[in-house]
């Protein structure tokens, strides 16, 4: 979860399923989550650009090894409105 100086707040949560993306790298969830909130004023500014990244091919690693895949989902707020 992280808080920027606009007030927006991005938290995220793991989610586990047998049904894997085929990607193998990429950032990590936290550093992901970290960009968005540098680029976003709002949360609803926040939202599209996180769906871009992730269209772009931008996966999101924890370093665990399961048999199941790793996924998050975010939540996003206005604080300060």
């Amino acid at each position: 979860m992280g808080l920027n100086e606009h007030g927006v707040v991005i938290g995220n949560g793991a989610v586990f399923s047998k049904v894997s993306d085929g990607k193998e790298s990429g950032l990590i969830r936290m550093g992901f989550l970290h960009l968005g909130l540098e680029q976003a004023a709002t949360a609803r500014d926040a939202l599209p650009w996180h769906f871009n990244q992730a269209c772009k091919g931008f996966n999101h690693q924890t370093g665990l090894t399961s048999e199941w895949d790793y996924a998050s989902e975010n939540l996003y707020k206005d604080v300060l409105k």
